[in-house]
C-alpha cells in the first residue's frame, strides 16, 4: 500500500509538471468516457434497473410468438382464462391482470381524456403498494355490479382536484359514469404505462377476445425455466376440448423486459457504438503516452541503472495511466449527465409503441445512479489499463547503452514503438470507418424513408381524436348520429375544404384497425397470404387525406346503412385479388360473420397505413354500413383547410362540442406533424450514431496528426540530409503524405472488413439500402481517406520548413 501511495504521489507530481498533456489526455478520455456513461445510464433505467415493486425479481408475465401474424410480444388472455391459471397453477405465490383504458373525464372544468387501466384487486398486494389516501379494491370488486370505484394517481388528483384530500369518498364521473374514488396512489406509482387512474377490471364468461395481461409472483425456489415449463403443460390441459386457437408459442418472461423490451435493439446498438468511440481514445491517449515515453527514456533508463525492477517501472507507469482515467472518468461523470437528460428527452419524442410511457417515466427520473457510478468507475479502471499496459511495457525495456551516452536525448524511439503507434493509428482508422459506414447506412435509410409517398397528402390537414362512451353512445345509430352531426359542422367551417372521420389515421397513428383475411365471392377458402387491414371510414375522408381515386368512385351519401353493401380496396389489394383485370364490380367478404358480401365500387392509392417502411394493404368500409365489430369508439377526425391547419384548432374544438359538449378533443395535430413523427425513430438513430462518428472521426484526425507529427520530429536529422543532399519540399510532403497514406490504406482495408460483419446487426434498422452497400462504403472510406490526407499534409508542410543547417549541427 506504501509503494501504491508513493507511486500516485509521484504520478500527480508528474502530471501536473506536465499539464498541456494531461488536459488533452483527460479530455479525450473524458468524451469516450462521458459518452459510455450516457448511454449506459439509459440502458440501465431502461433495461437493467429493477422495478420499483416488492422482490420484483420473481415478478414474471405471459410472453411469445404467433407465427401466422408475425407476432412476437407479450401474450393476452380472455376473462375465464386468467380465473383458470389463479386457481390451478402450481408456482405462483400471486397472480393479477390487467388491461388498458382510456376514459374521459367530465365535470368539475373542461373535459379531458384521461388513460388507466382495468385492474384486479390483487395487482397492488402483488406489486407491493399501498396508497398514499384511502384504500384499494375490494376482493369482490371485480364481479359484475361492484366495479364502480377508482383509484387516482398523484398527478391527476394534484393536477385535476388540487391535491384535495376531500375527494376520497366523493363521485367522479369516467365516461359519463359516477364512479366512487376510493384512494390516491404514490406519486411515484404509475404501472402500467403511467397510468393516471385505475378502475376494477369486471370479469366476465366470454373468451371470445383475449385483453388481459397477466403479472404473476413466482414461489420462492421456482426457477423461470421450471415455471415456463408447468405453465405450458398447465396451458395444453386447460385447452384440451376447447376449439384450436391460435398455434403461437408462449413462455415466461421477467416483468423488466416487457417493459424494456422494444428499446433493446436500439440501446444495444448505440451501446457498441460508443464502445467503439472508447477505444479510439484509449489508442489516442496511448499514443501520447508512447510520445510522453520516447521524453523519458533517460529518466527510465537510470531508475533500471540504479536496480529498478521492469515490474516496477510499470506499476509506476500504470499509476500513472489510471490516474488519467480517473480523472477523465470524473469529467466523463459531467458529460454523462449531461448527455443523459438530451438523450431522455430525445426519446420521449420516439413513437409511442417504441418504449412505453413507463419505460420513458424511469429513463427521465433513475438518471445516473449508484449503478452509473460502479459503471464508470469500472469503465475507467479498465480504461485506464488498456491504453496504460502496452506504452508501460514499451516504456520499462529501454536501451540502456544507448540511452545513457552522451547524446542520447536526440536518439529514435526505436522500431518496436514506432509500430505499436502505426498499429493503434490503423486500429482508429479501421473503428472510425466502421462507424462512418454506419451512420452512412443510417442517414442513407432516413433519406429513404423522407422520400417515401405515404399514398396521401398530409400538407394543410388538421387532426383530432374523440371517444364516444358506450354508457351515452350505445348502440350504432347513435354513433352514426353523431358522426354524421359532427363532420356536418366540421364542413361548414370557413376554410375548410373537407372533413372525413376514421377509426385510425395513416402511419399507425391512433391505430385501431383490424386485420384478418378476405374471401372473393364464390371460393370457399379465404385468399392464402392477403391479410390486409380493415378500415372504416366516415364522410370525405379520402378528399380530406388526399388519397387519389384511380378507378371507380369514393363513397358517397347513397352508401347508407340501407343501401347494398360497398367497399374500396387499395390499389396493392387489388392487384393480388385480381391480377390484370379490373376490381370494380367484383364481389368479397371481409371475414365477420356478420357482414356479408361487398361489391367494391373503387379502387385507392396504397397508402402507408403502419408506417413508412411498410407493404400496406388495405379494405374500407363506409361508417354506415360497419358491423358492430368495427365501430371503434376513438374516432379520428380528418379536416383539410385552404390555409394554415393550426388556425382551425380552436373552430374545429367548438364544433366538437356543440355536437357533444362533455367529448374532450385529445391528440390534435397537424398531418404533416404525423408524418414527421412517424420517421422519429429512424432520425433520433441516426442522429446519435452519426455524432457519435463524427467524435470518433476527430479523435482519430487527432491521432493520425499526433503520429505524423511525431514521426516528423523524430526524422528531423533524417529529412535534413535529404534536404542538404537535393531534395525539394514537394519530395518530402510526398514522403509524409505517403507514410500517412500507407496507415490509412491498411486502417480502411480493415475497417471495411470489420464493417461487413458488424453493419449486419442494423439490417433492422435500415430501409431502402442493403448492410453492404457499396456507395456507401466507398463513400465512408473516401471521406476517412480525405481527413488522414488532411491531417498528415500539416506535418509534412512543417517537414519542408526544417533547416538542414540545424538538423545537421552536432550537439
Amino acid at each position: 500500500m506504501r509503494t501504491l501511495i508513493q507511486d500516485l504521489r509521484y504520478g500527480v507530481r508528474m502530471l501536473a509538471k506536465n499539464p498541456g498533456f494531461t488536459a488533452v489526455a483527460v479530455v479525450t478520455l473524458a468524451l469516450g468516457i462521458g459518452a459510455n456513461t450516457a448511454i449506459f445510464s439509459v440502458v440501465n433505467a431502461a433495461l437493467l434497473h429493477p422495478l420499483p415493486f416488492r422482490d420484483a425479481d420473481r415478478l414474471v408475465t405471459r410472453w411469445g410468438t404467433i407465427p401466422e401474424v408475425g407476432y412476437t410480444g407479450p401474450l393476452a388472455i380472455c376473462d375465464p382464462g386468467y380465473v383458470e391459471w389463479r386457481d390451478q397453477n402450481e408456482v405462483f405465490e400471486q397472480i393479477a391482470a390487467y388491461r388498458g383504458q382510456t376514459s374521459n373525464l367530465t365535470g368539475a372544468g373542461e373535459p379531458v381524456r384521461v388513460t388507466g387501466s382495468q385492474t384486479t384487486a390483487s395487482l397492488f398486494a402483488l406489486l407491493g403498494v399501498s396508497p398514499a389516501l384511502g384504500r384499494i379494491f375490494p376482493p369482490d370488486a371485480e364481479q359484475p355490479g361492484h366495479g364502480y370505484e377508482v383509484l387516482l394517481s398523484d398527478k391527476l388528483w394534484r393536477g385535476r382536484f388540487q391535491s384535495d384530500a376531500s375527494v376520497v369518498g366523493k363521485a367522479i364521473r369516467l365516461d359519463g359514469e359516477f364512479y366512487t374514488v376510493v384512494g390516491v396512489m404514490p406519486a411515484d406509482f404509475g404501472f402500467p404505462n403511467e397510468a393516471e387512474f385505475w378502475t376494477p377490471v369486471q370479469l366476465t364468461q366470454s373468451c371470445s377476445n383475449a385483453t388481459l395481461q397477466l403479472v404473476a409472483r413466482l414461489k420462492l425456489g421456482i426457477t423461470l425455466a421450471r415455471a415456463s415449463n408447468d405453465v405450458i403443460v398447465l396451458s395444453r390441459r386447460l385447452e384440451q376440448g376447447k376449439p384450436p386457437r391460435s398455434k403461437g408459442q408462449m413462455t415466461l418472461v421477467p416483468l423488466v423486459q416487457l417493459m424494456g423490451e422494444d428499446l433493446r435493439p436500439v440501446l444495444m446498438v448505440l451501446l457498441a457504438a460508443v464502445g467503439l468511440v472508447l477505444l479510439i481514445a484509449c489508442a489516442n491517449v496511448a499514443n501520447l503516452l508512447l510520445a510522453r515515453a520516447a521524453s523519458r527514456e533517460r529518466e527510465i533508463a537510470i531508475r533500471s541503472a540504479l536496480g529498478a525492477s521492469r515490474r516496477r517501472i510499470i506499476h509506476q507507469l500504470l499509476a500513472e495511466s489510471l490516474l488519467l482515467a480517473f480523472l477523465g472518468g470524473a469529467l466523463g461523470l459531467l458529460f454523462a449527465a449531461w448527455g443523459h437528460d438530451l438523450l431522455a428527452s430525445g426519446m420521449a419524442l420516439l413513437p409511442q409503441n417504441l418504449g412505453s410511457p413507463s419505460v420513458m417515466a424511469r429513463v427521465a427520473l433513475v438518471g445516473v445512479d449508484r449503478w452509473v457510478l460502479g459503471f464508470t468507475l469500472a469503465v475507467s479502471f479498465l480504461t485506464g489499463i488498456v491504453f496504460g499496459l502496452a506504452p508501460a511495457v514499451q516504456a520499462s525495456r529501454p536501451d540502456l547503452n544507448e540511452t545513457l551516452k552522451e547524446g542520447g536525448g536526440r536518439s529514435s524511439a526505436g522500431l518496436g514503438r514506432s509500430r505499436l503507434r502505426s498499429v493503434l493509428v490503423v486500429g482508429e482508422i479501421a473503428v472510425s470507418l466502421i462507424l462512418l459506414i454506419g451512420a452512412g447506412l443510417l442517414a442513407r435509410s432516413l433519406i429513404n424513408l423522407t422520400r417515401v409517398n405515404p399514398g396521401f397528402d398530409p400538407e394543410d390537414v388538421l387532426t383530432m381524436n374523440v371517444n364516444l362512451p358506450e354508457s351515452r353512445y350505445q348502440n350504432q345509430t347513435r354513433m352514426i348520429e353523431f358522426e354524421q352531426q359532427v363532420l356536418e359542422r366540421l364542413r361548414a367551417l370557413p376554410g375548410v375544404r373537407s372533413a372525413g372521420g376514421d377509426v385510425g389515421l395513416p402511419l399507425g397513428t391512433g391505430d385501431m384497425r383490424i386485420h384478418g383475411d378476405v374471401t372473393i365471392e364464390g371460393q370457399s377458402a379465404a385468399v392464402p397470404g392477403v391479410i390486409p387491414s380493415k378500415q372504416v371510414v366516415a364522410g370525405d375522408y379520402f378528399r380530406a387525406l388526399g388519397i387519389p381515386i384511380i378507378h371507380g368512385r369514393y363513397f358517397n351519401q347513397g352508401d347508407g346503412a340501407d343501401a347494398p353493401r360497398v367497399v374500396i380496396v387499395s390499389e396493392g389489394i387489388a392487384r393480388r385479388l385480381w391480377p390484370g383485370e379490373s376490381a370494380i364490380g367484383r364481389r368479397l367478404n371481409p371475414g365477420f360473420s356478420d357482414t356479408s358480401c361487398c361489391a367494391v365500387v373503387g379502387v385507392v392509392g396504397d397508402v402507408k397505413t403502419w408506417g413508412l417502411a411498410e407493404t400496406p394493404l388495405a379494405i374500407y368500409l363506409p361508417y354506415e354500413q360497419a358491423p358492430a365489430l368495427f365501430l371503434m369508439r376513438d374516432i379520428s377526425l380528418v379536416v383539410r383547410t385552404a390555409a394554415d391547419p393550426t388556425s382551425a384548432i380552436t373552430a374545429a374544438r367548438h364544433a366538437v362540442e356543440a355536437t357533444d359538449p362533455e367529448l374532450p378533443v385529445f391528440g390534435v395535430a397537424t398531418m404533416e406533424q404525423l408524418v414527421s413523427r412517424s420517421a422519429s425513430q429512424a432520425r433520433f438513430d441516426t442522429l446519435l450514431v452519426g455524432i457519435f462518428a463524427a467524435l470518433a472521426l476527430a479523435l482519430a484526425s487527432v491521432g493520425i496528426y499526433g503520429v505524423m507529427s511525431y514521426s516528423v520530429a523524430q526524422r528531423g536529422h533524417e529529412i535534413g540530409v535529404r534536404m542538404a543532399l537535393g531534395a525539394e519540399s514537394q519530395d518530402v510532403v510526398k514522403l509524409v503524405l505517403g507514410n500517412g497514406m500507407v496507415l490509412a490504406l491498411m486502417g480502411v482495408g480493415i475497417g471495411a472488413l470489420g464493417a461487413l460483419a458488424l453493419t449486419r446487426l442494423l439490417a433492422g434498422f435500415l430501409f431502402g439500402v442493403r448492410p453492404g452497400d457499396p456507395l456507401t462504403f466507398v463513400g465512408g472510406s473516401v471521406v476517412l481517406a480525405g481527413v488522414t490526407l488532411l491531417a498528415s499534409y500539416i506535418p509534412a508542410r512543417r517537414a519542408t520548413k526544417v533547416d538542414p543547417m540545424v538538423a545537421l549541427r552536432c550537439e
